[in-house]
C-alpha cells in the first residue's frame, strides 16, 4: 500500500533543517506519512523525529521500508512492545526485512542499548561506542562459531 504524503508540522520541518542536504516537501512528506502510520499518533511520531531526525532523512529512510519494519516488529511482538522499541530506537524503522532474522528479545535489547547510548554518551562518542559494541559482538559471534567447529 502506497504511503500518502502528509504536510510536515513546524517541529518536524525544523528537524529536517539539520540535514546536510535540503529536501523538497515532496521527498519529506511521504516519510512523515509513514511515521504517522507506524506510530499511530502525531505525538509519538514527533517524539521519534526529535530523538532521531535521520529517521525522516530521504537519504536513509524509505516509506515502504518503514511500513515493512513495523510489520516485522508486529509479527515478533505486541503493538505496545513494538511502539516501545520504536520509541527507544526510531532507526529500527530503517531496517526493513533484515529485522526478521532477529527475535523479539534481540530487537528489544538493541533498542534499549541504543537508547541508553543516546542518553548517556555525548554525540562525539556515539559512533566510536557503537563501533566498539559491534566489534565486541563480532568477536563473540566468531568465538561461538569456533566453538562449534
Amino acid at each position: 500500500s502506497k504511503v500518502r504524503g502528509v504536510r510536515l508540522p513546524a517541529a518536524v520541518a525544523a528537524a529536517t533543517r539539520t540535514f546536510r542536504k535540503s529536501y523538497s516537501s515532496k521527498e519529506l512528506e511521504p516519510l512523515w506519512g509513514a511515521m504517522l502510520k507506524c506510530f499511530g499518533s502525531e505525538e509519538r511520531a514527533l517524539a521519534a523525529v526529535q530523538a532521531n531526525p535521520q529517521v525522516i532523512n530521504p537519504s536513509y529512510s524509505f516509506p515502504n521500508t518503514m511500513i515493512e519494519s513495523k510489520r516485522v516488529l508486529r509479527a515478533a511482538m505486541s503493538e505496545a512492545e513494538a511502539l516501545e522499541v520504536m520509541r527507544l530506537n526510531p532507526a529500527v524503522l530503517q531496517c526493513g526485512p533484515s529485522l526478521e532474522v532477529l527475535g523479539a528479545a534481540e530487537i528489544k535489547a538493541v533498542a534499549t542499548a541504543r537508547s541508553l547510548g543516546t542518553r548517556l554518551l555525548p554525540p562525539s562518542l556515539r559512533v566510536p561506542a557503537l563501533a566498539l559494541v559491534l566489534a565486541a559482538l563480532g568477536y563473540v559471534l566468531s568465538q561461538s562459531q569456533n566453538a562449534d567447529a
